[in-house]
């Protein structure tokens, strides 16, 4: 059976975490950025490949100044949930545009200059396609991660960590939930006396609890799989991507939302997430979909044992087998951007800090911050 992009070997120090497109990213033009990934810096900072940032930098401002016009507008309102989104790019002017960033002689402003005479939409489907000439998946998800996180779901209002081992994909049709978004529902329910409801749930603290006891066991899988990636700079830019299209998700519900009483600290996107679920979803499964199938290559033994799992056809190994990594692909990075915090992002942060606490006032015995260190707890 031949093996996907999406998934292979994890062990660490694989030099499949650095292939021939990455190096020369990394090797070329540079911009710098301060701790947190967002904000670009003239002096100091983390060096980001020149590509990336900038196409990153100018997307947030193109997709800010989109979202502050009248009516209310973004990108992520319209298309499918691949790359064809609306755009205004053709596929020739992409790839030229493409040859054109990866030029080892390009300065920021020769690259602002190519990048802004595009809109927020075509910016995205170019970030996409650019990182589709990764030859490996970059950010390595142990098996062990694949397990933990195939049972956590920011998604179940109910039930974020899913009980007796009952993984995403057997909670509903494989791959339902990316492919029709339409078709989610909202309970029969006047919408201010809904939205009243969810407001008194996402203050209670069993509720808030259930979600950091997930949030952290996310977070412990990814803490541990990215020491996978020997080379600094990898972890750099990956960790840079993850906190850019987090702030993507971030940025929409700050603007679409700011009417809204929402929680400012990690809870936020679940809670827009409860008050507005077919429009959270659509979005959140959109990038997911987009950049999942990039950015992860997951441990083969793993997805062998569940490919098995699946209810296909004999004559249909192959596609099960596609189904089971872009499915597992989207999966973790849909709950990677249900998560607020940009502190597990930043390389300057403790271990102590990337850790989303109960309260300010952590009582270990009680807070939800012991399943980062422990996410097999009961």
């Amino acid at each position: 059976m031949m093996v996907s992009g999406g998934a292979s070997s994890t062990r660490q120090g694989d030099n499949a975490n650095v292939d021939a497109f990455l190096k020369g990213l990394l090797e070329g033009p540079s911009m710098n950025f301060d701790e947190t990934f967002l904000r670009p810096v003239e002096c100091g900072g983390i060096q980001i490949p020149l590509p990336l940032g900038a196409v990153f930098m100018i997307l947030h401002r193109k997709h800010n100044e989109e979202m502050s016009c009248e009516p209310f507008y973004s990108f992520l309102q319209d298309g499918n949930f691949d790359s064809n989104i609306s755009s205004n790019m053709e596929d020739a002017d992409l790839s030229a545009t493409i040859d054109c960033l990866t030029s080892p002689k390009l300065t920021l402003e020769e690259c602002c200059n190519i990048l802004d005479k595009y809109d927020a939409g075509a910016l995205y489907r170019l970030l996409y396609h650019l990182m589709r000439h990764f030859c490996f998946k970059p950010f390595p998800i142990s098996g062990r991660s694949c397990d933990y996180i195939s049972s956590i779901d920011l998604f179940d209002d109910t039930d974020p960590v899913l009980r007796g081992h009952l993984k995403y994909w057997e909670k509903e049709l494989i791959g339902y939930e990316f492919e029709q978004p339409e078709s989610f529902q909202i309970p029969e329910l006047d919408e201010e006396c809904r939205k009243k409801v969810i407001r008194e749930t996402i203050n209670v603290w069993q509720w808030r609890h259930e979600r950091i006891r997930a949030m952290n066991m996310l977070y412990n899988c990814l803490f541990y799989d990215q020491l996978l990636v020997e080379d600094t700079r990898v972890r750099h830019v990956l960790r840079f991507i993850m906190a850019n299209l987090v702030e993507l998700v971030h940025s929409y519900v700050r603007n679409a939302f700011k009417e809204e009483s929402l929680p400012n600290d990690a809870m936020l996107h679940v809670a827009a997430l409860m008050l507005h679920p077919v429009e959270m979803r659509r979005i959140i499964c959109r990038i997911a979909r987009t950049f999942g199938q990039v950015l992860f290559r997951l441990e083969i033994e793993w997805l062998t044992n569940k490919v098995r799992q699946y209810p296909y056809r004999q004559d249909r190994v192959t596609w099960a087998w596609e189904r089971a990594i872009s499915d597992t692909q989207a999966h973790i990075l849909k709950n990677i951007l249900c998560i607020n915090h940009p502190n597990f992002w930043n390389p300057r942060k403790e271990v102590k800090d990337k850790m989303i606490h109960d309260n300010k006032e952590c009582n270990q015995a009680a807070c939800g911050c012991k399943f980062f260190e422990n996410p097999a707890l009961p």
